[in-house]
């Protein structure tokens, strides 16, 4: 059996197994009680109970009639320092790779011209 905690329009938002309620800091003050039947069900999609009845002490999968899809709303969370720091970090990374092959290619440029230059100083040899 699970709590399902309800936010104020009933729309689910967790569930707390009972056999594990120690291990919660909080739990929801607005909630119903489901069997694990309908917790599977309800699992698989979001859910918000179109019609509460406050006297019932336990839904089961054959009150799933009675939960309606809702559209689920994902909101990304914003990124940590750490995670800001760590695509700074790659971003300067490729920059520094990219200067890098830059250089490379300088220096060989830089030989080549060197090497023209000497072979036509000592006459085209």
């Amino acid at each position: 059996m699970f709590i399902t905690g309800l936010d104020k329009d009933n729309k689910i938002n967790g569930f707390y197994p009972l056999d594990m309620l120690e291990l919660y800091k909080e739990l929801p003050t607005n909630f119903i009680n489901i069997d694990e039947e309908l917790h599977q069900y309800l699992l698989e999609k979001q859910y918000k109970i179109e019609i509460l009845d406050e006297t019932k002490e336990l839904y089961t999968i054959n009150d799933k009639d009675l939960f309606i899809e809702v559209e689920s709303v994902y909101q990304e969370m914003p990124k940590s320092e750490v995670e800001l720091l760590k695509e700074e970090n790659e971003v300067l990374k490729l920059a520094l790779a990219d200067l890098d092959t830059q250089r490379q290619q300088d220096k060989l440029d830089t030989q080549l011209a060197i090497a023209e230059l000497t072979s036509a100083l000592m006459g085209g040899e």
